[in-house]
């Protein structure tokens, strides 16, 4: 339980982060470290997802 919640606020964040990526697009000069850290999040996110479906 304690796992699924974890996910599920790990997984609003970064929604929260690409959201925040799209709106400060132009006032950052480098929006790709932001969206190389959403990537990550998101690949750690699916990377646990199945780690407990498998288990």
């Amino acid at each position: 339980l304690k796992c699924a919640i974890y996910m599920g606020l790990n997984q609003k964040f970064a929604y929260e982060k690409v959201g925040n990526v799209w709106q400060n697009r132009g006032k950052t000069e480098k929006p790709w470290k932001e969206s190389a850290f959403v990537a990550t999040t998101a690949t750690l996110h699916l990377l646990m997802r199945l780690t407990l479906l498998l288990s």
